[in-house]
C-alpha cells in the first residue's frame, strides 16, 4: 500500500479490522530517496511504526525500524531514515552496527567489569571500599541502564549536583574520582571514546578540618559512648586512645593481637602498608567486654543479622552528636589524640608512624628499635592522659581545644 504521508495523513490513520495483523504503508512523497520509508499499523494495536528499507553494499536487503508516531515527528522520522541512508553509501551497515549498540556494555556493565578486574583489586582496601561505595551507590543507580558510550560529562554533572544539593560536599568529590577511574578504565578498553569525567572539576572545595575536642568533651563523649551501645561506645573508646583510622579499626580481629600489640595487614590499610599498634592498658580495659560476642571480630556488627564487623557508623555518628550536644567527627578523634601526643612531647616522626603516614627523606631511616619505643611511649602516655581527664584530674602537661 502506497500512500503520500503527512502528519494530518497519519493523524486519521486507521486499517480495517481484518486481514494481516500489520499493514505497511509506503512514501510516495520521495522525500526519503535510495530506500523504501514508510509507516506499519497493527492491526491490534493501531500503533504505527516508521521504518526504512535500505540496499546494503554486498547486495542484503535491510530493513531498520526509527520509531512510532506521535512520539517520533514525521520529519525526525524522515531525518533518520536519510542519514541511515547516507550511511550505507559509505559503506555503512546500519542493522549490524545496532546489533554492536544493542551488546555494548551499560553503566552497569563497566562498573562489574572495573570492580572484577585486576586494577581494583590492586587498590588498598580502604579505596576500593570507597570507589565501591560510589561506583554502586551513587553513579549506578543514577545512570546504570545507559550504554557507557553514551554518557557525558551531563550526565555525571547530574550526579555530582543531585549529591551536592543533599548537602554533602565531599561525597560529590569522592564520587567524582571513582567515576573518573571507571571512565579512564572504560577508554583504555575502547569501551568509550572517552572520560567524560576528565574535564570535570571537582564539585566542590574541601577545607581541611583542625576540629580538636578539648578534654570536657573527651569526656562527655566517652560517658555518652558508655550508654551508646557496647559494640559503637567501645569503638569510640578505642579511636580516641589509639589515633587509628576509623575503618580500619571497625575491622580489628582477635587474632590480630599479639601480646599488647595489634598489627594491621597490609591489605587493610588505607596506606596499603602493614601497620603495628602497641596497646596500652586503657585500651585492653575497653576491649576485655568484647570477647564474649565473636571469636573473630572484636567490633562485631550490632544489627541482629551481623556475622562480620561494623561497617558504617554514620547513624551512631548522628545519634552520639545529639546526645554529646556538640558537633564532632569520627576523624576528629584521630586528630584530637595526635595533637594531645604532640603537646605531651611525641616528635613528629612518631607521630607520623603512629598514623601510619608514608615516611620521607630520614624518616624512613629512622632507627626500628627507637621508632618502636617512642611509638610506645607516645601512645602509653596519651591513655594515661585521657584516664586521667575522665577521672576529672587536672592536666598540667596538655591543653586540648
Amino acid at each position: 500500500m502506497k500512500a503520500r504521508l503527512t502528519v494530518r495523513y497519519l493523524d486519521g490513520l486507521k486499517v480495517p479490522s481484518d486481514g494481516p495483523r500489520h499493514v505497511e504503508i509506503h512514501d510516495e512523497s520521495g522525500q526519503v530517496p535510495g530506500a523504501t520509508f514508510g509507516v506499519r499499523v497493527s492491526r491490534e494495536t493501531g500503533r504505527k511504526t516508521f521504518f526504512v528499507r535500505v540496499v546494503l553494499p554486498d547486495r542484503r536487503r535491510s530493513r531498520l525500524t526509527l520509531g512510532s508516531f506521535p512520539t517520533l515527528g514525521l520529519a525526525e522520522a524522515r531525518d533518520k531514515a536519510r542519514r541511515i541512508v547516507a550511511s550505507v553509501s559509505d559503506g555503512g551497515d546500519p542493522a549490524g552496527e545496532r546489533r554492536e549498540y544493542r551488546q555494548a556494555p551499560t553503566v552497569e556493565d563497566l562498573a562489574d567489569l572495573y570492580l572484577d578486574s585486576p586494577r581494583f583489586a590492586g587498590l588498598s582496601a580502604a579505596t576500593r571500599r570507597q570507589y565501591k561505595q560510589a561506583i554502586k551507590s551513587e553513579v549506578v543507580p543514577a545512570v546504570g541502564g545507559i550504554k557507557a558510550a553514551d554518557i557525558g560529562k551531563a550526565q555525571i554533572a547530574a550526579i555530582l549536583d543531585a549529591i551536592l544539593k543533599r548537602g554533602s560536599k565531599n561525597q560529590a568529590n569522592r564520587v567524582r574520582a571513582a567515576a573518573s577511574v571507571l571512565f579512564s578504565f572504560a577508554a583504555e578498553r575502547e569501551i568509550v571514546a572517552r572520560n567524560p569525567v576528565a574535564d570535570l572539576k571537582p564539585p566542590s572545595k574541601e577545607r581541611r578540618r583542625e576540629r580538636v575536642l578539648s578534654e570536657a568533651e573527651i569526656r562527655r563523649l566517652w560517658e555518652v559512648s558508655s550508654e551508646d551501645g557496647l559494640v559503637v561506645g567501645s569503638l569510640v573508646k578505642v579511636l580516641i586512645l589509639t589515633a587509628q583510622r576509623t575503618q580500619e579499626t571497625a575491622r580489628m580481629r582477635w587474632e590480630q593481637i599479639e601480646g599488647d600489640t595489634w598489627s594491621i595487614p597490609a591489605a587493610d590499610t588505607k596506606s596499603g602498608r602493614a601497620h603495628s599498634i602497641p596497646l596500652a592498658a586503657e585500651v585492653f580495659e575497653v576491649l576485655e567486654p568484647l570477647r564474649k560476642l565473636s571469636q573473630e571480630w572484636v567490633f562485631l556488627s550490632p544489627s541482629r543479622r551481623g556475622s562480620g564487623p561494623v561497617r558504617w557508623m554514620g547513624k551512631a555518628t548522628v545519634r552520639l552528636r545529639s546526645e554529646c550536644g556538640f558537633d564532632f567527627r569520627l576523624h576528629d578523634l584521630r586528630r584530637t589524640a595526635a595533637t594531645g601526643m604532640a603537646n605531651q612531647g611525641a616528635a613528629a616522626e612518631t607521630l607520623s608512624r603512629i598514623l601510619n603516614h608514608a615516611p620521607r627523606g630520614v624518616l624512613a631511616h629512622y632507627d626500628l628499635a627507637d621508632r618502636e619505643q617512642s611509638v610506645r611511649r607516645a601512645l602509653f602516655r596519651w591513655a594515661s592522659h585521657v584516664q586521667a581527664v575522665l577521672s576529672g584530674q587536672q592536666s598540667k602537661v596538655i591543653k586540648i581545644g
